[in-house]
Order: C-alpha cells, then sequence, then structure tokens
C-alpha cells in the first residue's frame, strides 16, 4: 500500500467531486467526496501497485463499425492503453482483405503505434475510402488487426480485430454505348477495327446490335455488310471489337463512306451515336521498276606464281547492271591443296562491295607465303559466293592460282629392306637307314634373313615308294615356325617302322613347302632317304598245278601246295574250294617241303576251283593260288550171261567241250 498525504481546497459551489488519485507505480483511483458547507474533509484511499495489473492494449471500438463510401477520410478505430502505464509499449496494425478489395474499396493501412512510460493517451488509425461512382448491390467489409511489437509479460492485447463495413452510395447504372470513335478510315483491301464501349456504368446483364448501312461505299462491292450483338455481364465495362473486310475493285473512284449504328439496347443501357467509315481509295500500283543489278565474275580464269613471288591480285567484274548496293563473298574452297593463312592468306575483307551505280572491277589481293619446306606444285580454288542485293554470279564464278614451289624436291624415303631368309634343308640326301634303325632327325635351317615370321610344312611327295605311316611316321606334322629375329635350325623327327615283309629297298622324298607369301624357299628344298629292307624271304604259296583231271570213280583228289622263293620264319595259308571243302597247311621255320591235301570231289560237277588265301607269318600268295579240279566221265561195262541174251544199244555221249572257267586270272 502506498502511503502518502495531500491537502487541496475545493471550490463549495457543488455539492460533490470526484477526484483521480495517482501515485507513481500505482493504479490510480477515482474517490468521491460529499462537500459539507466549507467543512474539512479527510478521507484515506489505498492504491493497487501497477505491477500487480499488466498494460491492456485494444480497441475502444465495437468488434464490427460501419462507414459510408462518401466519407473519404475517415477514424475507424481507436486504441487506448489501461492498467499500467509505466513501460514503452508498441502495437502494429494492419488491414486485411474482405469482400472489399484494396486499393478499389479502400486504402491499405498499416504502420506502428507507440506509448512512452507513464503516456495513457488513447491512439486513433485514421483509413481512406475512395468514393467510385459504381453502384455494388452489397456492402463491403474489410478487418483491421492489431499485433503486439516486442511484447513482455506485462502487455496483453484486448480487442485485437474489428471488422469494417463499408456502405455504398451509388445508385445501380447499367452504362452507356457508343464508338470508341466517331469515325474511322480504312484503306481498300483492309479491315476497319471498330469498337464499342460501355460507359458510364456497368450495373447488369446489357447488350447491343449493331449494323451497317450504305453511303456511298455499297455492301457487297465495296465492303462486307456488317451485323451483329455484343454481350456484356455484369460488372463488365472493357471496350468490345468487330471486324468488317473492305473490299478491293481495282478502280479509281474516290473516297467512299458507310455508317455503322447501335440499337436495340438491353438491361435500360443507353446508346450513343452512329459511327462513320471512310474508305480511303488505293489506285492500282505502278509496275515497279525493271532493276538490273548485274552479274558479279572472276575477270580471270586461271593464274600461276612463284613461291616467292609475293602477292597477286584478281579482279572481280560487275556486268549486265549496277542498281543498287550489292557485295559477294570470295572463298578458298576445299578443293585447294594451299592452306589458307600457311600458304596463302587473303589480304582485306574477302567480302567485295559495290555502291549503286557502281560497276568497277574490285580487286582481290592474296599473299603468298614463301616457306622453307618442299611442298610440290599448290593449287588455290578461289569461289565466288553469297552475293547479296539481288546480284547474281556469273561464269566464270570460280579461278584457280597455281603455287609453284621453288624448294628442292627430296629424295624420296626408302623403304627398309626387310629380308625374311630362305628356309631349306641341311642337306640334300641322307645315308641310307635300315628298316630296324627306329628313328633319324632331319634340320631345316633359315639363312639370309630373320625379319618377321615365317614358317614351312614339310610334305612326303608322290615319288615316294615308302608308305607314310606304314613304312614311316613324322613325328612332326604341323609347320615348323620361325618367329621375328629367329634363326635357329628346326627339327624334324622321321621314325623308320619295321614290318615282317620282306620287300625291296623303297625311298621317302620330303620336300618343304609354304603358303605363306613372304617365305622363300632355298636349296635344298627336297630331301631323299632310302630304307633298306631287314627282312628274311617268308616265302610265296603255290599249287603246283593249274589243272587237275579227276576220274569220276575219285572221291579224294591230291593237290600239292608248294612254299618256294624262302623258308623263314612259321608260316601257314588257308584253301577253300568251290564245292565247300576247305582247310589250313602250316610250315615250320626253315621248313620248304611241298604238302598235299586230299580234296574231296562229292557234290561235284564237272569241274571245281580250289584258291589259296590267307597267308600268314609274313609269307605271301605267288601267281598260281587258284586251280581247277576236271571230272573225267566214268567207263561203261557189257555184260553176257548164260540163260537171257539182250541186246542193250549204248549210245555214248559227246566227249564235250573242254574251257577254262574263268576268262582271265
Amino acid at each position: 500500500m502506498a502511503q502518502g498525504q495531500s491537502a487541496f481546497s475545493l471550490p463549495a459551489e457543488n455539492p460533490s467531486y470526484d477526484i483521480e488519485v495517482c501515485a507513481p507505480n500505482y493504479q490510480c483511483q477515482t474517490m468521491h467526496l460529499e462537500t459539507s458547507g466549507g467543512q474539512r474533509i479527510d478521507e484515506t484511499i489505498s492504491l493497487t501497485p501497477l505491477q500487480q495489473q499488466p498494460a491492456t492494449i485494444q480497441f475502444i471500438e465495437q468488434p464490427k463499425i460501419t462507414v459510408s463510401e462518401n466519407d473519404s477520410v475517415i477514424s475507424v478505430a481507436v486504441v487506448e492503453r489501461t492498467g499500467r502505464f509505466d513501460n514503452a509499449i508498441s502495437v502494429h496494425y494492419e488491414t486485411s482483405d474482405g469482400t472489399a478489395i484494396a486499393p478499389h474499396d479502400y486504402t491499405p493501412t498499416n504502420g506502428t503505434l507507440n506509448w512512452e512510460p507513464g503516456n495513457q493517451q488513447a491512439k486513433p488509425i485514421e483509413i481512406s475510402i475512395p468514393d467510385d461512382t459504381d453502384f455494388e448491390p452489397s456492402d463491403k467489409t474489410f478487418k483491421l488487426t492489431l499485433t503486439l511489437s516486442n511484447p513482455t509479460s506485462d502487455t496483453i492485447l484486448g480487442l485485437h480485430q474489428i471488422e469494417v463495413t463499408i456502405q455504398d452510395d451509388d445508385e445501380p447504372k447499367p452504362g452507356r454505348f457508343q464508338f470508341s470513335s466517331t469515325h474511322y478510315s480504312v484503306n481498300e483491301s483492309g479491315v476497319a477495327e471498330l469498337t464499342v464501349s460501355r460507359v458510364d456504368g456497368h450495373y447488369g446483364d446489357v447488350s447491343v446490335t449493331y449494323t451497317s448501312s450504305n453511303g456511298t461505299a455499297n455492301a457487297g462491292s465495296d465492303y462486307s455488310r456488317a451485323e451483329g450483338r455484343l454481350f456484356w455481364f455484369n460488372g463488365e465495362s472493357q471496350p468490345q471489337t468487330f471486324y468488317v473486310p473492305i473490299h478491293s475493285d481495282h478502280l479509281t473512284e474516290g473516297n467512299e463512306t458507310f455508317t455503322l449504328t447501335l440499337s436495340n439496347p438491353t438491361g435500360s443501357a443507353n446508346l450513343g451515336p452512329a459511327t462513320a467509315v471512310t474508305i480511303i481509295d488505293v489506285p492500282p500500283p505502278s509496275p515497279p521498276p525493271v532493276l538490273k543489278h548485274g552479274k558479279l565474275l572472276f575477270a580471270n580464269a586461271n593464274h600461276r606464281i612463284n613461291e616467292n613471288g609475293g602477292i597477286i591480285t584478281f579482279e572481280v567484274a560487275r556486268i549486265e547492271g549496277s542498281d543498287g548496293e550489292v557485295s559477294v563473298e570470295v572463298n578458298a574452297t576445299a578443293d585447294s591443296t594451299a592452306t589458307l593463312n600457311r600458304d596463302f592468306h587473303i589480304e582485306g575483307n574477302p567480302r567485295l562491295n559495290w555502291a549503286d551505280g557502281d560497276s568497277s572491277p574490285k580487286p582481290l589481293t592474296l599473299v603468298i607465303n614463301d616457306d622453307q619446306d618442299w611442298e610440290g606444285n599448290e593449287t588455290v580454288a578461289l569461289r565466288l559466293v553469297n552475293a547479296t542485293g539481288g546480284a547474281t554470279i556469273g561464269e566464270p564464278q570460280q579461278t584457280q592460282l597455281t603455287i609453284v614451289d621453288n624448294e628442292q624436291a627430296p629424295l624420296p624415303p626408302q623403304p627398309p629392306i626387310i629380308n625374311h631368309g630362305k628356309l631349306q634343308f641341311s642337306a640334300a640326301a641322307i645315308k641310307p637307314i635300315n628298316e630296324g634303325e627306329g628313328a633319324i632327325t632331319l634340320e631345316v635351317n633359315r639363312v639370309n634373313g630373320n625379319d618377321g615370321s615365317v614358317s614351312v610344312e614339310i610334305i612326303a611327295t608322290a615319288d615316294s615308294t615308302a608308305t607314310l605311316d606304314s613304312d614311316f611316321y613324322l613325328k612332326t606334322r604341323h609347320p615348323l615356325q620361325w618367329t621375328d629375329g629367329d634363326s635357329n635350325a628346326k627339327t624334324l623327327t622321321l621314325t623308320i617302322l619295321d614290318d615282317l615283309t620282306p620287300e625291296p629297298a623303297e625311298k621317302i622324298i620330303l620336300r618343304l613347302f609354304s603358303s605363306m607369301g613372304d617365305t622363300i624357299l632355298g636349296e635344298p628344298n627336297r630331301v631323299e632317304l632310302t630304307i633298306i629292307d631287314n627282312d628274311e624271304p617268308r616265302g610265296t604259296f603255290a599249287f603246283y598245278e593249274h589243272v587237275y583231271k579227276v576220274s569220276a570213280e575219285q572221291s579224294l583228289v591230291p593237290i600239292t601246295i608248294t612254299r618256294e622263293e624262302g623258308s623263314y620264319g612259321e608260316v601257314s595259308v588257308n584253301w577253300v574250294a568251290s564245292n565247300g571243302a576247305q582247310g589250313t597247311l602250316s610250315w615250320q621255320n626253315g621248313e620248304n617241303q611241298p604238302k598235299s591235301v586230299d580234296i574231296p570231289t562229292h557234290h561235284s560237277s564237272d569241274f571245281f576251283t580250289v584258291m589259296l588265301s590267307n597267308a600268314t607269318g609274313g609269307a605271301s600268295l605267288g601267281v598260281l593260288n587258284q586251280a581247277v579240279l576236271m571230272i573225267e566221265p566214268m567207263p561203261v561195262t557189257l555184260v553176257e550171261t548164260e540163260t537171257i541174251v539182250e541186246t542193250i544199244t549204248i549210245v555214248e555221249k559227246p566227249p564235250g567241250t573242254l574251257q577254262f572257267p574263268f576268262s582271265a586270272y
């Protein structure tokens, strides 16, 4: 509680007084005093400390207020500060749209209100309301909002938002229709563009009809008849446009006019005056003058210059006309063997220009660069391109310059000498080898060079009497190969096969063969080897005779088979007869005596054959390895008896024909 005393005098004419008692940091209180005839009055009042009551910022007005559209600038709100006032306070205010839209319906406003310590004065907020002439069927609203700036716990907001309603003061006006101009002008072959505006109001949905009418201009021949209707919705006032095409009759007849009129307005709208359209007569155009811009071409076709000749100038001529400004560009084409900016360069601008009326030749200068490199003669092909101003390019369109080289031609580069060498056997002949001596190694050399990779194959020729894989075997059958730089000898192993058959000496002839184009065969490229047989003769089997004659009374026929020309080893041979009989005869080592075999003759016809086959042990069949057995007929005997005598006539069969069973053996 605050304690203190204060004395003051009051006029006696009033029966009572309300006195506001304040003290620093305390809330003010109002004290009511009743006077009693000038008597001294002693009263005591208690003040509440301000720290117990926070400061309050709020609108004084109600949450909703109403203003008129014609109020112009109005104080729409008053902000008061209550409670404690020993501190500084700031509050921000700002408007926001509702159905009222700023700035058309009101001026948007914002700002800050400030109170210093001890200041309790209320502060107004003023907002401008524009007064338009548009009728708006309903009132519009916007909002005004307070926001504390840097609020503290000692300050609060009370009523901090109010809604302001703007009352419209205008009468509804549908407006008036009128052309944007009372007169239009348009050239023949053009299009008249006419605009109708809605002014002095835009309330309600409205429309209007436009119609053309003839004046000195006639619809159909001078212009297209125009008639139509334009529409505006409520609130719309933007101008609307329609078009009237104008015809060209190619006649000189002076300017002509026609009229456009507005009629039949709806929505109580009013009409403005009609408008006139003047068609400006456009006489037929005069034919344009014939211009001759000319042809651009090289004055000379070809040129020559030494490489140290310096500069050379070409001339480009303009012929057959000089009207207008023209130009042409000179390019070095891809056909040139000389290089631009290395062997030559164009001095100045490569585009040549002629003024109107100018037909003089224009020079183009080339500077030849004299280098120290021999390049041979080179050519520069120049071509005229991209003519402008209506000029054309004539012939010759291209010219050629030959630059004669003045350096000594270098000797042509010599190709590197590549020597692949020669491939050959180390010897042309090899001493004879016995059949049982096993393998022999042949050597192939690379001589007189070792560049690159080469290869060679070794083949047995058809001249060989020895048979591959029967009498001998090549261990290596793939080609012999040498890599680049390799000149070492390559070997080939030849294996001699040992058979059991006696045979004369046989030859192996080997030859080098190569399908590679870089391989060269030297000498000798052919080698010969003789194989000496190491087998004892095993003998040959043969019949002793070729034809055997036997009597039909004989049931067994002895036939002799011989072993000749050798008796080494155990051998045997099979025999088989055409009547089904067969057998085998064998000889021991060293045995060569003939052997006989009895062949049965039953079931035989006049003759049958016997053949030898399957000689074993290295023996072979001789020339007589087949025999023929001829069976002679049985004789007839006459018998005489004592009691019976009969005459028997015996008819002797003809002896028949003897022949070989085969035509060849």
